[in-house]
C-alpha cells in the first residue's frame, strides 16, 4: 500500500532506512534517491554520510556536486 499523501513521513522512514543500511553495511557504497529523479543521500565508506540539497539530479548536469560521493576505479 502507498500513502501519497504523507510525503514527509515517507521521506524521514526513508532517510532513516537509508541510515540503518549504511550502519548495517559500513563497507558498502549507497545512494539514497527519490524517484530515481532525486539524489538525497550518498554514503562512501569512510566518509560521512552526505545529504544534498533539494532538487538535486543523479544526472551529467549535477555532476559538479555529487562527483566526489562517486567512486571511480584507478
Amino acid at each position: 500500500m502507498q500513502l501519497r499523501t504523507h510525503n514527509e513521513l515517507q521521506a524521514e522512514e526513508a532517510r532513516l532506512a537509508f541510515e540503518a543500511i549504511v550502519r548495517a553495511m559500513p563497507d558498502v557504497p549507497t545512494l539514497l534517491l527519490h524517484n530515481a529523479e532525486w539524489l538525497v543521500a550518498a554514503y562512501v565508506p569512510g566518509q560521512p554520510i552526505e545529504y544534498f540539497e533539494p532538487r538535486l539530479t543523479p544526472d551529467a548536469e549535477d555532476v559538479d556536486t555529487w562527483g566526489p560521493w562517486v567512486l571511480r576505479s584507478e
